[in-house]
């Protein structure tokens, strides 16, 4: 049985976001470990895909950011400390991921304008480990210590 948590997020207006978590996988599958969705076309994710890579976006109608690691997370027996930020406040945006510490390699990356309407600040359903119908699952494996933190 899984369980998640989902909500309504506020709009805020915030270009400054945290995610930080530790996560054991059960399973390598296409899995959703936080998103915040509106629609097909409106939506944001941080997920594992089919292959085991690690995938932090934002998609409007076309990528505002999207950040697809070449690792590739499959230990089944392993902790990960995960950590996404994006700051789109800044004249040149920027937005990371870290993995374990480290800053994995990726194989695309595209990056906010800046000041963008994103789907991590907008009125959506906000989900930790619930799949949404963007095809991934609920995350099958253990959650701890889970943050997400706008506007530092």
């Amino acid at each position: 049985m899984a369980t998640y948590l989902s909500r309504t997020l506020a709009t805020n207006g915030e270009y400054k976001l945290t995610i930080s978590m530790w996560v054991k996988i059960a399973a390598v599958q296409e899995q959703d470990l936080m998103t915040a969705y509106s629609s097909g076309s409106l939506w944001a994710s941080l997920r594992f895909g089919s292959d085991g890579t690690l995938r932090f976006q934002d998609y409007r109608s076309s990528y505002l950011l999207n950040m697809t690691t070449n690792a590739q997370y499959k230990d089944t027996n392993a902790w990960y400390h995960i950590v996404a930020n994006y700051d789109a406040s800044l004249a040149t945006p920027t937005a990371k991921l870290y993995v374990n510490g480290e800053e994995p390699s990726l194989s695309s990356s595209v990056k906010y304008s800046q000041n963008p309407t994103t789907s991590w600040g907008s009125a959506y359903t906000f989900r930790i480990g619930e799949g949404s119908t963007l095809g991934g699952q609920n995350f099958n494996g253990l959650i701890s210590d889970a943050y997400f933190i706008q506007g530092y």
